[in-house]
């Protein structure tokens, strides 16, 4: 779709946007994408950790399984990407924090002064 999902002007922000934007399938915002296209950029970002693919070769598998459309060049360029990333994002997988601290904000309680009597 070539738009920026989650980026916002501030880091809480962009939290607030990562845990609670609703997804939408991208062939809402560009017609004639294919099904599977829609159903592999979802499941990618299920916020469900179990929802999504385990691994990159996981990702890989579930790309080839795209049928084929206009895009084809576009999905090697894909795949090939995730095939460079390879076992790297499974050496990091268990280090990707699960939760998210979100920065208190800060209040001001304003007490009325005493009237003077």
């Amino acid at each position: 779709t070539r738009r920026r999902l989650f980026g916002r002007k501030t880091q809480a922000a962009t939290v607030e946007a990562l845990l609670n934007l609703e997804l939408v399938a991208p062939s809402t915002l560009r017609p004639g994408l294919s099904a599977g296209w829609d159903d592999f950029v979802l499941r990618a970002l299920s916020r469900d950790r179990e929802g999504r693919p385990a691994s990159a070769r996981h990702m890989l598998a579930e790309l080839d399984r795209i049928p084929s459309s206009r895009s084809d060049g576009a999905i090697r360029r894909l795949a090939q990407l995730v095939r460079q990333l390879g076992d790297a994002t499974d050496e990091v997988q268990d280090e990707a924090p699960t939760e998210v601290e979100l920065p208190r904000a800060r209040t001001r309680v304003l007490v009325p002064e005493p009237e003077a009597r």
